[in-house]
C-alpha cells in the first residue's frame, strides 16, 4: 500500500518513534542496564511490535485512493497496538514465569491475546500485501482445523482461542525466533544502511564505479553493476536500489548506445545481486545465521564466491554485447577523478573496515553501530559534510519506517512457524516432499527451487526464506546435502522472481526507467542473470564452492572451474569472447553445455575433458576468425 505525506506532526511522532527503536536495540545490544534494571527478552520484543504497528498504521494509508490525513480509525488502530503491546511488554515476566500463554489469568489478557494478532494482520496488509496476508492468515488459524486438512497437512485441532493465545503469547510465534532476528540484529543493520545512502554513500558508490570503469567499452553498463552491487549490499532491497542507482545508471547506459530494454535489464539483475552481496547482504542472511546458529560471518563467507561468480557472468556478458554493438565507454567529461572521489567519501570506504574489524571479533550486533559512529564522526570533521539537527531528524524518520515494515512483516511470518510449531507438521510436509521426489536428490532440488520461485512471487525474500527453511530445508539435508549450501539454496531461489516475468518486481521499475516494455526487460533480465538459476544447484552439490570443505585444493579447484565455465557459457550467451571474437551459433550451442559442465561439480576426468574440449574449439575458431579478416581471405 503507499505511504503518506505525512505533516509535520506525524513526521516528529515517526522521529521519536526511530529514537524509541535505537534506544531500545542499543539498551538490549550494549547491556546497558542503568540501576541494575534489565528488561526482559520477550518484554522487548514486545515493544518493538507495539511502536512497529503504531508506525504502520500511521505511516501507511488503508488503501491506496486514500487521502493522506491520518483518520481517526488509524489513530485509533494505532493506539490501541500500542497500548496492547506495552501491557504484555509490561508483564513480559509474568508471561514467561507464570505460564500465560497456556491458562491465561483473566478475560482482559484472553482477549488482548485474541485482538493483537488481528491488529498485526492488517498492518501487514498494508505494508505487504494481500498475497502475503492471505498465507499468514490461514496460518494464523489453521491449528483451529488441522484435523480438517488432508494427508500430510493434518494435525490435531485445537480451540481457536487456545490458538490466538499461543500466537501473542508464545516465544515460538509474534515474537519468535524471526522478530528475536529483528530485535538483536536488524535493527542496528537497518540503521547502518540508511545512514550511508543519505549521507553520501550511494553517490560515492556509483562515483567510484563511474571513476573505475566508465572509460571501457559499455563503461554505462559496468558502472551500473558495480555500483549497484556496492550499494545493494547496504540497501537490502532490489526495487529500491533500482529506483536510486537505476534513476542515473539507465539513461547513462541508454546514452551511450545500449538498448533500452537491455539497459533495464542489466540494472534489474545487478540489483538483485546486490542483496545476496557480502558484507551486509538482506535480512534473511541474517535470519539464515540465527536458524543455522552459526556467527554471521560465516554466511557472509559462505556468500562471497556465488555473489562474485553472478557479477562475473553479468559482467561478461554486457562486454559481449559492447564489443558486438561497438558501444564505447563514457565521455571523459562524464567520468570524475578517482582522486576526487576518495577524498570526498573515504568514509564510505573505511567503514566497511571498522565493520569487518567488529564482524571477525564476532560482536555482530554492536558492529552496525560503531560503524555508524565512525561514519559520523568522520563527517564532523568538515564543515561541507557536517550533519545538521535537522539531518539526524530526518534519518530517524526514515529509520522508523523501515523498521516498522520489517517488522510487521517478519512478525506476521512468525504465525506460519508458530502454527507449524504447535502442530508439528514442517516435519510431515518435510518428509512427504522426499517421498514426492521418490528418494531422488535432484528432483527434490528441482521441486525446492520451483517452490522458492514460487512462494518468491507472493512473498518478500525474508518471509520465503522463513518458510522454506522449515519446511523444505529439513528435507534436504536429510538426505545429505550440506546445510549451509541448502539455505543458501533457497535464499538464490528465492530471488529468482526479482528478475523473472510475469513478476520480475525489479524489472517494473527499470522498465518504467528505461521506458521500455516490461516483458522485453523482463526475458533480457533472465538472459543476463543467468547465473542465479544455475549456481545453486551446483554450490548445493559440491560444498566446497561455499568453503563447506576442510581441503583447500578442492575449494580452489571447484572455485576456478565454475568461474572458468561461467566465462565460457556467459560469452557463448553473449556471442562474444575476448580474445577470439564473434561466436557463430553453432560454436554457441556447442560452448554453452561445456561451460555447463565445467561449472558444475563433476569429476576431475569429465571437466579435463571439457576443458580440453572448450580450448580446442575456441582454437580452431580464433584461426578461422584470423584467416576470415586477413587481407588474403577480403580478396
Amino acid at each position: 500500500m503507499m505511504k503518506r505525506s505525512l505533516g509535520p506532526f506525524w513526521t516528529g511522532l515517526s522521529t521519536v518513534v526511530g529514537v524509541a527503536f535505537v534506544a531500545l536495540s542499543c539498551y538490549q545490544m550494549f547491556a546497558l542496564a542503568p540501576n541494575g534494571f534489565v528488561l526482559q527478552e520477550n518484554s522487548y520484543y514486545y515493544a518493538l511490535v507495539g511502536l512497529a504497528l503504531a508506525q504502520v498504521y500511521i505511516h501507511r494509508k488503508p488503501y491506496a485512493s486514500a487521502p493522506d490525513r491520518v483518520a481517526w480509525y488509524d489513530v485509533a488502530l494505532a493506539a490501541l497496538s500500542l497500548a496492547l503491546c506495552l501491557f504484555f511488554s509490561w508483564n513480559g515476566y509474568n508471561i514467561t514465569i507464570g505460564g500465560w500463554m497456556f491458562a491465561p489469568p483473566n478475560d482482559l489478557v484472553s482477549g488482548a491475546a485474541i485482538v493483537l494478532p488481528f491488529l498485526v494482520l492488517e498492518a501487514l496488509r498494508r505494508c505487504a500485501g494481500k498475497a502475503l496476508l492471505a498465507i499468514c492468515a490461514f496460518f494464523m488459524v489453521y491449528p483451529a482445523f488441522a484435523d480438517h486438512m488432508p494427508s500430510f497437512l493434518e494435525g490435531q485441532s485445537l480451540p481457536l482461542a487456545t490458538v490466538f493465545t499461543f500466537h501473542s503469547l508464545s516465544p515460538q510465534s509474534l515474537i519468535g525466533i524471526p522478530m528475536q532476528v529483528v530485535g538483536s540484529l536488524l535493527i542496528g543493520y537497518i540503521v547502518f544502511g540508511i545512514v550511508l545512502a543519505e549521507t553520501g554513500g550511494g553517490k560515492f558508490f556509483l562515483d567510484l564505479s563511474f571513476s573505475a570503469l566508465g572509460r571501457y567499452r559499455g563503461g554505462a553498463g559496468k558502472v551500473a553493476v558495480i555500483a549497484s552491487a556496492l550499494f545493494g549490499s547496504i540497501s537490502g532491497s532490489a526495487v529500491s536500489n533500482v529506483i536510486t542507482i537505476g534513476g542515473v545508471t539507465i539513461p547513462a547506459m541508454k546514452r551511450s548506445g545500449i538498448p533500452a530494454r537491455s539497459a533495464g535489464a542489466i540494472e534489474a539483475c545487478a540489483s538483485t545481486g546486490g542483496v545476496l552481496m557480502p558484507p551486509i547482504m538482506g535480512a534473511a542472511a541474517f535470519l539464515m545465521a540465527q536458524f543455522l546458529e552459526v556467527p554471521y560471518l560465516e554466511v557472509a563467507i559462505a556468500a562471497v564466491i556465488p555473489s562474485l561468480l553472478y557479477y562475473f557472468g553479468l559482467l561478461i556478458q554486457l562486454d559481449s554485447l559492447a564489443a558486438r554493438q561497438n558501444i564505447k565507454g563514457l565521455d571523459p567529461s562524464e567520468i570524475p577523478s578517482a582522486r576526487r572521489v576518495f577524498a570526498a567519501g573515504w568514509p564510505f570506504a573505511a567503514v566497511f573496515a571498522v565493520l569487518g574489524l567488529f564482524l571477525f571479533l564476532r560482536r555482530e550486533e554492536q558492529a552496525p553501530y560503531f560503524a555508524v559512529l565512525f561514519v559520523f564522526a568522520c563527517l564532523a570533521l568538515r564543515k561541507s559534510t557536517r550533519l545538521g539537527l535537522s539531518s539526524y531528524l530526518d534519518l530517524l524518520a526514515k529509520t522508523a519506517g523501515s523498521i516498522a515494515d520489517l517488522a510487521v512483516t517478519i512478525g506476521a511470518v512468525g504465525f506460519i512457524i508458530g502454527s507449524m510449531s504447535l502442530t508439528g507438521i514442517g516435519a510431515s510436509i518435510s518428509g512427504e516432499l522426499v517421498s514426492l521426489a521418490g528418494g531422488n536428490v535432484y528432483l527434490m532440488l528441482i521441486m525446492g527451487a520451483f517452490a522458492s520461485f514460487i512462494l518468491g512471487m507472493g512473498m518478500t525474500t525474508s518471509a520465503c526464506y522463513i518458510f522454506l527453511a522449515i519446511v523444505l530445508a529439513p528435507g534436504l539435508v536429510a538426505q545429505g546435502f550440506n546445510q549451509m549450501c541448502v539455505h543458501m539454496f533457497i535464499l538464490y531461489w528465492a530471488m529468482t522472481s526479482n528478475i523473472t516475468p510475469p513478476v520480475g518486481m525489479a524489472c517494473f521499475p527499470a522498465a518504467s526507467i528505461a521506458e521500455a516494455p516490461f516483458m522485453q526487460v523482463g526475458k533480457n533480465a533472465m538472459t543476463f542473470g543467468f547465473v542465479l538459476y544455475l549456481i545453486p544447484f551446483v554450490f548445493v552439490v559440491q560444498p566446497a564452492m561455499l568453503f563447506q570443505s576442510t581441503s583447500a585444493v578442492e575449494c580452489a579447484y571447484y572455485i576456478c572451474t565454475a568461474f572458468l565455465g561461467v566465462f565460457v557459457a556467459a560469452s557463448a550467451i553473449g556471442r562474444y569472447m575476448a580474445g577470439i571474437g564473434h561466436l557463430p551459433l553453432a560454436v554457441c550451442a556447442l560452448l554453452v553445455p561445456l561451460g555447463l559442465v565445467l561449472t558444475g561439480p563433476f569429476s576431475p576426468e569429465i571437466t579435463i575433458a571439457a576443458v580440453a574440449a572448450t580450448g580446442a574449439l575456441l582454437f580452431f575458431q580464433k584461426r578461422r576468425n584470423a584467416l576470415t579478416s586477413s587481407p588474403t581471405a577480403a580478396h
